[in-house]
């Protein structure tokens, strides 16, 4: 699915705009520099690769836990993944909203961690 980010580069700047809140910076992109900070702001506000290996360990997990067996080890492990996703998310992203669902999101994967360490 793709992530609420949209970038729109205009003749002399560019608009930063992340779930419904919208921000204007002005950056001249005729320069070496600004075209630098647009590109690096640009890369980190971008999750869409964090959402997608999220939601690929989130399959393995259903997987695991569909085939049963001894899966406890494993699911550790993808829960600790998911955890590094989820933080690298709420770095990215100055939005509060974004920061709330974080919090969230880091309580449910630890309730999950608690979970599996009695499949083992």
């Amino acid at each position: 699915p793709p992530s609420k980010l949209a970038l729109q580069v205009q003749p002399a700047f560019w608009t930063y705009s992340a779930n419904r809140g919208l921000r204007q910076l002005r950056v001249d992109l005729k320069s070496a520099a600004g075209k630098d900070a647009f590109l690096r702001l640009a890369d980190r506000a971008d999750v869409e690769e964090e959402l997608q290996r999220i939601s690929v360990h989130l399959d393995k997990a259903r997987t695991l836990l569909a085939g049963g067996g001894d899966v406890g080890r494993k699911l550790e492990f993808l829960l600790q993944e998911m955890l590094r996703e989820v933080n690298t998310l709420g770095s990215k992203s100055p939005d509060a909203e974004v920061a709330h669902t974080v919090v969230d999101m880091k309580a449910s994967l630890d309730r999950a961690r608690e979970q599996t360490a009695n499949l083992e």
